[in-house]
């Protein structure tokens, strides 16, 4: 410190900027090129300590800051940067809280809410069109499931209270992550961002909509017949809908083309997903035999 001034060296670019934020001051090049205005006057305190072996600076009292610095200690890395990822969530879900005001409750309630919300539904639509939403109602409860495994729960059984509890309209109940119980999750203060929710469900849609548009492609790479099994529970799967599979690969024939078989009953497979249901038909029958590639009967 030489007339009052200290001079700091080797600033990093973005400490710099932090400085110029907090000090209310502007980043110049060049000395000669200093003016008055230029000079920032916001800082109250500023002081050298030493922590450690290492000496640091500090600006406090600031008038209005635009940004500060948070310092953590621990006995090592390892734990520093354990820490530095919690605060990191810490700060992401304020963030979240302040441009997204709303909360829904955790503990796998809102998933489980959406779940009976859509049982409800597709019981009322007949024909294929309830599938979708019985896919998505079973997707739904893999957050609760999972949640229930890690507490050391049966699955079956907290799913059971728990889809009766909501059925009954208590939509904020989930699961304690501690005891395995089901509890009111208003009066247990467990809450998540609703941003956080809505983002999960979105990009799930998508990308199960985006893996169902790929099938296609991806058969076309296939080079065994037992690749393509493996082929056709994934585009299941990605439809949310493992659980149907067409009654045309137990009647397949073995000594014809298989690339062409598994083709044609990846196609009907689609097509049934997604073209039938508009159509509003109410049953598909789809079997294979020796002399013909394959017979689709709709009524």
């Amino acid at each position: 410190m030489k007339a009052n001034i200290t001079a700091l060296r080797r600033v990093r670019k973005t400490d710099n900027n932090r400085i110029a934020r907090a000090t209310g001051a502007t980043i110049v090049n060049r000395v000669d090129d200093l003016q008055e205005s230029d000079v920032g006057t916001a800082c109250g305190l500023f002081e050298i300590e030493k922590i450690g072996d290492e000496y640091f600076t500090f600006l406090r009292k600031c008038q209005n800051p635009k940004a500060c610095t948070i310092l953590l200690r621990g006995p090592s890395k390892d734990i520093i940067n354990e820490v530095e990822r919690n605060l990191q969530d810490a700060m992401a879900v304020a963030r979240n809280v302040i441009f997204h005001p709303r909360l829904s409750p955790g503990g796998g309630a809102i998933e489980m809410a959406v779940s009976v919300k859509l049982g409800q539904l597709a019981k009322s639509i007949e024909g294929v069109q309830q599938w979708p939403y019985k896919a998505v109602a079973d997707a739904m409860e893999v957050i609760p499931r999972t949640l229930a495994q890690n507490a050391g729960a049966s699955p079956i059984r907290v799913l059971t209270r728990m889809r009766a509890k909501h059925a009954e309209g208590h939509t904020t109940w989930g699961l304690d992550g501690d005891s395995g119980a089901l509890v009111d999750m208003k009066e247990y203060g467990v809450w998540e961002p609703e941003a956080v929710k809505l983002q999960s469900i979105k990009t799930a849609v998508e990308v199960s909509s985006i893996g169902s548009r790929r099938v296609a492609d991806t058969v076309a790479n296939l080079v065994s017949p037992h690749a393509y099994f493996s082929v056709l529970m994934i585009s299941a799967a990605a439809n949310l809908h493992s659980r149907w599979v067409p009654t045309s690969v137990v009647a397949m024939n073995k000594s014809s083309n298989w690339f062409k078989n598994a083709y044609i009953m990846l196609h009907d497979y689609l097509l049934i997903l997604y073209e039938y249901p508009r159509l509003k038909i109410t049953r598909v029958s789809l079997y294979r035999t020796r002399q013909s590639d394959s017979d689709l009967v709709i009524s």
